[in-house]
């Protein structure tokens, strides 16, 4: 008899159903349903992010596959219906499968965990609407495997990957005004780290270390950026009293991340850039980068 941990795939919270009994009253706050994935295959030139926004209320509810594919762009975007996480085109299943099908490409990707869930929800990480509207969320690699079709020709992918899930009171531009978050896969641990400013309170940036080498990450200063305003250099503060610098590389893969569905003079501009990370001690990761700035310009 398969247990409900089976039934999410090895994913534990990275799978947690949709909440489809919740009842909110008509002025409720927005409640969302998010889930995170992305990937990449060096070698074969492949680099990917997913994004399913759903929710019960919330604005802008849509699911998004953007790939980059020897060097060119392709992309699915597509409305969602409340609390559902696929759309026509976009099959997300929280357990450990993604399908995409769409005119201009095609993606079939299975998925796997590895290392244990980072909780970003105790230390209230990523905010929600006010300090009392404490999201769940949580982040966690794995490895991917399938196949990516564009017109006649179809090509086997694998590599590393990433996933995270949100649910709660959550819409980014009532409350957020900037922020950055990186995930990168070493070849014996990942790192995971959030940095987010918002409009009425401060939030410490937090993060986690697993696999080989395990800490928590409870500080971050940017040192440097490139004349287009990307992070290149930072320093994260570890709870066990060190310091790891990290040094960003070159841009491999850039895909842009629309949050909400502005509707003034206010919205997010938020991207991810893959690229490959050197720790101050020599270790080489790659990953992504992910950097968002509200525009608020009349």
């Amino acid at each position: 008899m398969a247990t409900s941990e089976d039934a999410r795939g090895g994913w534990g919270p990275l799978a947690e159903p949709v909440h489809r009994t919740l009842q909110l009253g008509p002025d409720a706050k927005p409640w969302r349903e998010n889930s995170f994935f992305c990937c990449f295959d060096r070698d074969q030139d492949f680099y990917c992010t997913a994004h399913i926004q759903s929710g019960l209320n919330a604005k802008g509810m849509w699911a998004r596959c953007s790939i980059v594919l020897d060097g060119r762009s392709y992309e699915v975007f597509e409305p969602l219906a409340p609390m559902e996480l696929s759309s026509q085109g976009i099959g997300f299943d929280l357990a450990g499968r993604m399908t995409v099908k769409s005119e201009e490409f095609e993606l079939d990707i299975s998925y796997t965990p590895i290392y244990q869930p980072s909780n970003f929800s105790e230390a209230n990480a990523l905010p929600g609407l006010t300090a009392t509207d404490v999201l769940q969320h949580f982040q966690q690699g794995g490895v991917f495997s399938g196949t990516v079709s564009v017109g006649s020709t179809t090509r086997e992918i694998g590599g590393r990957a990433l996933r995270d899930r949100t649910w709660g009171f959550r819409e980014e531009i009532q409350t957020w005004t900037a922020y950055y978050a990186s995930f990168v896969c070493f070849p014996d641990f990942d790192l995971t780290f959030m940095k987010v400013a918002v409009r009425d309170r401060d939030v410490p940036p937090h993060g986690f270390l697993v696999g080989a080498r395990s800490d928590t990450i409870v500080g971050s200063t940017v040192t440097r950026r490139n004349p287009w305003g990307s992070i290149t250099e930072l320093e994260l503060e570890l709870a066990s009293g060190a310091s790891l610098p990290l040094q960003f590389g070159r841009t491999q893969a850039r895909i842009f991340v629309p949050l909400n569905d502005p509707q003034g003079p206010q919205a997010l501009t938020s991207y991810d850039d893959f690229v490959e990370v050197r720790t101050g001690d020599g270790a080489v990761g790659f990953g992504i980068m992910e950097q968002a700035i509200l525009r608020d310009q009349t």
